[in-house]
């Protein structure tokens, strides 16, 4: 149950993409501004609140953004997103390390900062 948990999540979080930024916004209602209404000029900017109260608009709109929202994070989908970057985590260290090593046999780390960045990122 957890292993198909971490699966899932891991996929989600492999096919997400950062929250839109206002200009993102404002260019995707312009477009849609452009193919719902194309015999208003371009300097002719509409309301965005009229502009997405035509359930036309309203899904061309959502069709064009991505949908994003935050991760709320318990126990259970924690434990979920350890297992699912664990592996992928320990494997870039090992090899990092492994590169250090063929590159400087006497390089022996003597500390280890983990940062909270993921899974195992680490400074050294």
């Amino acid at each position: 149950m957890i292993n198909e948990s971490s699966k899932k999540l891991a996929m989600h979080l492999n096919n997400r993409h950062p929250p839109p930024e206002k200009e993102d916004i404002n260019l995707k209602l312009q477009e849609v501004q452009t193919r719902i209404y194309p015999h208003i000029h371009e300097t002719q900017n509409l309301n965005k609140h009229d502009l997405l109260n035509n359930p036309k608009a309203l899904k061309l709109f959502k069709s064009l953004i991505y949908n994003w929202s935050p991760i709320s994070y318990n126990k259970y989908i924690s434990l979920a997103y350890l297992i699912s970057r664990s592996v992928p985590e320990y494997s870039v260290l090992y090899k990092i390390f492994n590169e250090i090593v063929n590159s400087d046999k006497k390089f022996i780390p003597k500390t280890l900062f983990d940062y909270g960045s993921g899974t195992g990122t680490v400074m050294w």
